[in-house]
């Protein structure tokens, strides 16, 4: 960039005058020229937060030391903390951009006024369009008349709509405000959409037990709809700061409870006994688990798809009146090229209309949802929650077709079982660096031979010469290049294939080690199988992940196992597990194809897209309507090592699969030739060739059912277990079913070593499930709050005199017979009286950052002191400490690095609430430190007043002997410079109401308040007990 702003870049009518470091780490300086001279020079000094992450995932802030902007141009340079993570010369482009709009508009309209604090938060450019969207081609707000808070009327027709359309709505109401919808799907009603056999390649998990598909949505803010006709947002619905978030999961029951519900949006946890080990458990039936909601592998993705497009998605629909697939390229297309939608639809019209053809001849083979807004009027209000759902439903049917970090058509050359990711070396690194793939801890515990067959081959594809793209490129992998040779199982020393000779030497990076992309592919190869050779036995792991951690410690992480093992080992090991797009599963007991050599391990495999199956079944169908012996034996088995040639004998395909001479010296099941067995339909005069062998050129025609690999047994295993092993979740009658034969045509029985084997209906033992899963099916009545939706009435009925009771007026809060809560400033006043002098140190950075927080904390609050149960609702308050009479609160003191908040309108049943009330306690007051490098460094947290009984008599609330807040998240371990004071002081609410593993109670000398020094004792105290590391400069800070 540099570069760039010394040959005069210019963009916009805005040139790049100056770029140079800054005085803080990760903060440089710009310096703008305007050339048509409406502002004259603009000085800007920018920081990057998280530049060990930039530029996948960082956070840029920005300050002008210009005096006299305009509000417009003062709000487009704050934007710039809102834009995504992109690189400096994106970022800097379109901050140019932004600004260039702005500045056009002062000059049209001659605002050259200064920014007011009072007013500024609610003029134009804070509802402009970009709150919700990174992009400004999007506008999320539409200026509209005011909606109603949440109209019951239309609730009620939306979810009656919804249960129509033959899915479950659900209404949930939090604890201090706002409330949750839902809306799901029983898994066995999935099964009728969505193959059995791709659901239990994407996680076993999801077939384990009876529960649902269910989609939350929360941020309502009180207002329903939140969304005009074009998808934006109503002005009203914004200035209430509402902001719609998805969570995917599955759920018990038909929708989660309130306390899950709560939990599921959370962006960080605490520290508890309790640790939660979804990803490594499997789901017990014996426990209790009301409105239980977990996530599962598909989770992530489709929650990045839900909260980044789908908004996006359906403006770009109701505007243009595409379909869901046309929308999504325009979206795709809009993003690449940086245009307006109008310009890249109107340039690219074809192509995009040809993507909704598309997939209308895809509805042949997939059981694709109702499209809610395929007729609806362009002007007329859609049902939200259904719309929303069945745009879910539809991309988990199509989930492997698109890539599962950018969300994009992967367009590969092959149809997968499994979700994967494009060919982007972005979308690679994001893929496995923030592990978006499936969990390799859970297949290590719960599919260990998989697991252990996987890297024993890419080992021997990569030690003898074979393994080609795609390798695992663009995952930052760092790697030591063994010179010679690779130790084998059986060789004690294997050379390598011998490097070209124009392979030129390589020079190590300071660390001794080599960036793996840069490496040429023989060296690719040699890197991978050194790397895998340095990995423990999978069976080794499984233990150390099986180990329960010790009290207020995190769960087991492999890369604790030795610490000599390179990162990029453990990243290679992830590689050859969630690359593998199709479906292994070791098979035992009855289930295994008999009359063949125990030295052969047999496992279930499943390759081709979800709708593979029903494209062989519709293949089967009209051979039966051809050929009168494929009605009889409709399919054939075959040996298959080498494409499509299939054999009848397997020792003839094992000559076209040349057995391997390495082995991976750790593997369990040490893989020398693999088979897989296929089930064809049975034409076999309309194959290409079916003598001597079989050649089918359509592929839709040929399922494979079965890999066997031949292995060394070890000593201990003179053969294979004579039984399964089911899951504890298996039914019984599933467990212990015995799958009946295939039944083989005689004329192509199908060998091996020129023995007849035996086959087991490969669908079996899966369709027993999906049985067992509608056996133990119950339609749930609805609860009373969903039951309340349910009985509205047009017109509600007068109450009766003398009854004794009458008919509650429905609100999406809390009973609005409860007064709002009221601030107190004597009482806060009495409470600062003696604080502590505010901190001295700070920096530009810090400041900038701190800054933003108080603003955007000063607009929620006064949005929600505007409505009726607003603050009770928001359950904080930042108090005004001045002299005016303003009730809507500051917050600050007298330095912006020290703030005072209030934390009230906890739950009428926690003891904490009784307690308050007997002792006339309007609110819990805490001091907000602030420290130089904010955001990177945790502020420090601490109660002022009232006085909490300490956990070693009692008590609980997470609140330390001396006031501090006892929390991860406050510490420099579990910080994130990501975090906002807002979710910060509702986790801290959270901990305060947690009722375990004792409930906050005040101590007998409530009114005395906290002092500085012992809550800094706390502190110190409470991260030796836990591990936790203390963040620098603490002692600085807090004296």
């Amino acid at each position: 960039m540099v570069e760039e702003c010394a040959n005069g870049f210019v963009l916009d009518g805005l040139k790049l005058e100056h770029c140079s470091a800054g005085e803080d780490e990760g903060s440089f300086e710009l310096t703008i020229k305007d050339i048509e001279n409406k502002i004259g020079l603009l000085q800007l000094n920018v920081f990057v937060s998280d530049t060990s992450d930039y530029p996948s995932s960082h956070s840029v802030f920005a300050a002008s030391s210009t005096h006299n902007l305009p509000d417009s141009v003062q709000g487009a340079i704050e934007s710039v903390a809102d834009f995504s993570p992109q690189p400096i010369e994106s970022m800097i482009s379109k901050l140019l951009s932004t600004l260039s709009r702005r500045l056009q508009r002062v000059k049209d309209q001659g605002d050259h006024e200064m920014s007011d604090p009072e007013e500024g938060s609610d003029d134009e450019d804070e509802y402009e369009g970009y709150e919700s969207f990174d992009d400004d081609r999007f506008s999320n707000v539409r200026k509209a008349e005011a909606r109603p808070h949440a109209p019951l009327a239309r609730i009620h027709k939306d979810f009656t709509e919804t249960v129509a359309a033959g899915y479950r709505p659900g209404f949930t109401r939090f604890l201090g405000g706002d409330y949750c919808m839902s809306i799901s799907l029983p898994i066995v009603s999935l099964t009728e959409m969505i193959p059995p056999r791709a659901l239990m390649a994407w996680d076993r998990r999801i077939l384990s037990r009876r529960q649902h598909l269910t989609l939350l949505m929360s941020g309502f803010h009180g207002h329903y709809p939140p969304l005009a006709p074009d998808g934006r947002y109503y002005t009203e619905a914004t200035n209430s700061g509402t902001s719609i978030a998805f969570r995917v999961g599955l759920s018990s029951t038909y929708k989660a409870s309130a306390k899950e519900a709560k939990e599921a949006f959370r962006t960080f946890g605490l520290v508890s006994n309790d640790i939660r080990e979804s990803t490594t458990t499997e789901p017990n039936e014996e426990a209790k688990d009301d409105g239980r909601f977990e996530t599962f592998s598909l989770s992530t993705p489709l929650d990045t798809l839900m909260n980044t497009y789908f908004l996006k998605i359906i403006q770009l629909r109701r505007k243009f009146g595409l379909g869901w697939s046309a929308a999504e390229f325009l979206c795709s297309l809009v993003e690449q090229k940086q245009l307006s939608p109008e310009d890249v639809y109107q340039g690219n019209y074809e192509a995009i209309l040809a993507e909704d053809e598309e997939e209308r001849n895809l509805g042949v083979t997939y059981v694709l949802p109702d499209d809610p807004l395929a007729d609806l009027n362009p002007t007329e209000e859609f049902n939200l929650p259904l719309v929303a759902f069945s745009y879910l439903l539809r991309r988990i049917q199509f989930i492997a077709r698109y890539c599962v970090v950018c969300h994009n058509k992967t367009r590969a050359q092959f149809e997968a079982l499994k979700p994967y990711v494009c060919d982007s070396k972005l979308c690679s690194y994001q893929y496995y660096a923030y592990n978006q793939g499936p969990s390799l801890e859970y297949e290590i515990i719960h599919n260990t031979e998989m697991v252990d067959l996987l890297v024993a081959l890419a080992y021997s594809a990569a030690a003898e010469g074979v393994m080609d793209d795609p390798l695992p490129i663009g995952m930052a992998l760092r790697v030591a290049i063994p010179t010679r040779t690779v130790p084998g199982a059986w060789l004690a020393q294997m050379p390598l294939l011998q490097a070209t000779a124009t392979e030129e030497p390589l020079t190590p990076d300071e660390d001794g080690l080599y960036d793996f992309d840069q490496l040429s592919k023989h060296k690719m190869r040699m890197a991978i199988a050194e790397l895998i050779n340095s990995l423990p036995p999978i069976e080794k792991m499984k233990k150390h992940l099986q180990q329960k951690p010790h009290p207020g410690s995190s769960k087991p992480k492999l890369k604790d196992l030795d610490p000599a093992i390179l990162p990029a080992a453990w990243s290679v090991l992830r590689w050859c597990v969630a690359s593998c797009t199709a479906h292994l599963e070791e098979l035992k007991g009855d289930n295994i194809v008999g009359n063949i050599d125990p030295s052969w391990r047999q496992f279930r495999f499943s390759v081709g897209a979800p709708d593979a199956e029903a494209k062989f079944k519709t293949a089967i169908h009209a051979a039966q309507g051809r050929c009168k012996n494929a009605k009889k034996f409709p399919t054939l088995y075959f040996d298959m090592a080498y494409g499509v040639y299939l054999a009848k004998d397997g020792s003839i395909s094992m000559g076209y699969g040349q057995p391997t001479v390495t082995a991976w010296r750790n593997s369990e099941i040490l893989p020398s030739s693999c088979i897989a067995l296929a089930e064809v339909v049975n034409v076999p005069k309309e194959f290409v060739s079916h003598n001597p062998y079989y050649v089918v050129q359509d592929t839709n025609w040929i399922m494979c059912r079965y890999l066997l690999v031949k292995g060394n047994l070890r000593a201990d295993e003179e053969s294979p277990p004579e039984s399964d092993a089911p899951s504890a979740n298996d039914p019984p009658q599933v467990a212990s079913a015995v799958p009946p034969n295939v039944p083989i045509d005689p004329k192509a029985a199908v060998t091996l070593n020129n023995k007849a084997i035996i086959i087991p209906e490969p669908t079996f033992q899966i369709e027993r499930l999906v049985a067992a899963r509608r056996d133990e099916h119950v339609e749930e009545e609805n609860d009373e709050e969903d039951q309340e939706i349910f009985n509205w009435e047009a017109e509600p009925v007068a109450p009766t005199q003398g009854s004794g009771s009458q008919r509650r007026q429905w609100s999406p809060f809390y009973s609005s017979a409860v007064p709002d809560w009221t601030p107190n400033r004597d009482y806060v006043r009495q409470a600062v009286a003696n604080l502590m002098p505010p901190p001295l140190e700070a920096s530009t950075a810090a400041t900038t950052a701190v800054q933003r927080e108080l603003r955007d904390m000063l607009k929620e609050q006064k949005a929600a002191s505007r409505r009726p149960g607003g603050l009770r609702e928001l359950g904080w308050f930042l108090p005004s400490l001045g002299d005016d009479d303003d009730d809507e609160g500051g917050g600050i003191m007298d330095n912006l690095f020290q703030w005072i908040v209030e934390l009230h309108s906890f739950d009428e049943s926690l003891p904490l609430t009784e307690q308050m009330k007997s002792k006339g306690i309007n609110s819990l007051i805490f001091e907000i430190r602030f420290p130089p490098n904010f955001p990177h460094s945790p502020p420090f947290f601490r109660l002022l007043t009232p006085r909490f009984l300490g956990f070693s008599q009692g008590g609980g609330g997470h609140i330390t002997l001396g006031g501090s807040i006892c929390m991860d998240l406050l510490t420099a371990d579990g910080w994130l410079p990501s975090y906002g004071i807002s979710s910060v002081l509702l986790q801290i609410r959270l901990a305060i109401s947690n009722l375990e593993p004792f409930p906050a109670k005040l101590a007998r000398d409530w009114d005395r308040p906290y002092g500085i020094l012992e809550a800094l004792d706390g502190y110190k105290r409470a991260a030796l007990t836990h591990g936790w590391k203390i963040p620098k400069g603490l002692d600085r800070l807090a004296r």
